[in-house]
């Protein structure tokens, strides 16, 4: 008895960190999409000479530092959901007894803030 409710115990942590590593990699696709869109943004977008505004203004350069801005924090996110879905999986295989319980705490952690 005291062995099955291990084992469902255990299922129960293996499906909870599917769900989590399924968010996390979500995430990072969304990140990489946005990491894309923004280079783009950032190397060939060019604004006809006839829709520029005036000398002084404000709006192109603005525009250039928001996508900057946007890919560098997408990279960021990129990098940091990349990082903990490899090690959360090395964890989850070859840590320690309880290292799956972990491994889905440290993702709930993550993921709320």
């Amino acid at each position: 008895l005291l062995a099955g409710l291990k084992v469902r115990g255990l299922d129960l942590r293996q499906a909870e960190m599917s769900f989590y590593m399924n968010r996390f990699t979500t995430t990072a696709g969304l990140s990489s999409i946005m990491t894309c869109l923004a280079y783009v943004g950032v190397i060939k977008i060019k604004i006809p000479h006839e829709m520029l505004p005036p000398e002084e203004s404000w709006q192109v350069p603005l525009f250039y530092v928001a996508a900057c801005c946007t890919m560098a924090l997408s990279m960021y996110n990129l990098v940091i959901t990349s990082f903990c879905v490899v090690y959360a999986q090395g964890l989850a295989l070859r840590g320690p007894p309880g290292s799956v319980a972990k491994c889905v705490q440290i993702f709930r952690a993550e993921w709320v803030t």
